[in-house]
């Protein structure tokens, strides 16, 4: 009886650890914050954008994101919309990380679009973005599709 629970206690804290090391898998961590799991939606065949988010935390000091590059869009913009996706919604310059707890690009308010894609976005799969931000130099994330 002691075996099979102590089986069962082994495989339950296996399937933690690899729980809790996937998660970790979509952190990135820099001098100044942890940029938390970019993820995005499946795109299907004949669409042009798709939207990105994420979390910024324990940001330190402010900091600017100044550009977003990926080799699966055209181009990246960084947004903010007063509605879910849908305009209005304006392109920024640049984007203000503001030293705090947290701050989140959502749906609402600020997001990044990936314009003019170059193949589909797949459930399940991952691609490389490369975000510019003044104070943390360049961050390479990949975006996971489907797995928010």
């Amino acid at each position: 009886m002691t075996n099979s629970k102590n089986l069962r206690l082994y495989i339950l804290t296996a399937i933690l650890a690899i729980c809790v090391l996937s998660v970790r898998a979509h952190e990135y961590h820099t001098n100044n914050f942890t940029l938390i799991h970019p993820w995005s939606e499946a795109s299907g065949n004949g669409s042009t954008e798709a939207y990105v988010y994420c979390i910024f935390d324990n940001v330190r000091e402010d900091d600017k994101l100044i550009k977003v590059y990926s080799s699966i869009a055209q181009s990246v913009e960084i947004r903010e919309a007063l509605s879910a996706g849908e305009r209005p919604w304006r392109v920024l310059a640049e984007l203000h990380v503001p030293a705090s707890a947290s701050m989140r690009l959502e749906s609402v308010g600020i997001y990044l679009a990936l314009k003019d894609l170059r193949a589909p976005l797949q459930w399940g799969r991952s691609y490389p973005m490369f975000m510019q931000f003044e104070r943390a130099g360049m961050v390479n994330v990949m975006v996971s599709i489907g797995a928010h």
